[in-house]
């Protein structure tokens, strides 16, 4: 929402610092907790379905975003905050 919003540079940019070091804690942590809690027979499956989970919203998540956002910019913005 920081981003949609600035109206600097600098302010998006510090939007986006948080965004991506938000991410790269999350990241590895869903990887931990999604580890720990899978038994050791379905571990690979878990594990995979969990990739699988992430790869599929940072390929879907931009081109539905894409449509939102040519009806309106900021919206895009708006919808994907709220889903975080």
């Amino acid at each position: 929402v920081v981003v949609a919003y600035a109206p600097m540079l600098w302010l998006s940019l510090v939007g986006f610092w948080f965004v991506y070091f938000g991410q790269a804690l999350a990241g590895s942590n869903i990887a931990a907790v999604t580890s720990v809690l899978a038994t050791d027979s379905n571990r690979g499956v878990v594990m995979s379905m969990q990739q699988m989970a992430q790869a599929s919203g940072r390929v879907v998540g931009p081109i539905l975003l894409g449509q939102l956002a040519d009806l309106h910019m900021r919206m895009a913005f708006s919808v994907s905050a709220a889903a975080a």
